[in-house]
């Protein structure tokens, strides 16, 4: 499956007008390090140390994700968080959903723009919205890991 769509989604520069917010980029991070742990239980410091991230902004981030039963946390000496679903269960767009909430590049995105009868361009941006969710829904944290 090729993904080369999504290295202008997800690239941590700006590339024309799209670019994930960091909570985005350091979340799918994250994901993508627990899923290659294989179930395993990995310490927030370790995570950290190994994803760059300060402990406490990955705090934030895994609370969400917590919370969207992505990941799980366990207290303790042996404790630390790690990825409940497979690897293939997890598709971008509930991901970066759970991360972001309603996934929209502009206004010119939504049915309810108040512009979109008079515009030419709304219905480009729409489809460009509706394309950008079905690569994103269809790509699984799996389909990223084989790739690298």
């Amino acid at each position: 499956m090729n993904h080369r769509g999504l290295n202008i989604i997800m690239s941590t520069t700006t590339v024309g007008f799209f670019k994930p917010s960091t909570r985005a980029r350091y979340g799918l991070r994250l994901v993508l390090a627990l899923a290659r742990t294989r179930k395993k239980t990995l310490a927030l410091n370790t995570l950290a140390k190994q994803l760059g991230v300060s402990k406490k902004y990955l705090e934030k981030i895994s609370r969400i994700l917590k919370e969207q039963g992505i990941i799980e946390a366990t207290r303790g000496k042996k404790g630390g968080y790690r990825l409940i679903p497979d690897p293939d269960q997890i598709n971008l767009l509930k991901l970066l959903t759970a991360l972001e909430g309603e996934l929209a590049l502009s206004r010119c995105f939504t049915p309810d723009c108040p512009k979109l009868g008079n515009c030419r361009a709304g219905n480009f941006w729409q489809s460009l919205g509706r394309n950008i969710s079905q690569f994103l829904d269809k790509t699984t944290i799996a389909d990223i890991i084989k790739e690298v």
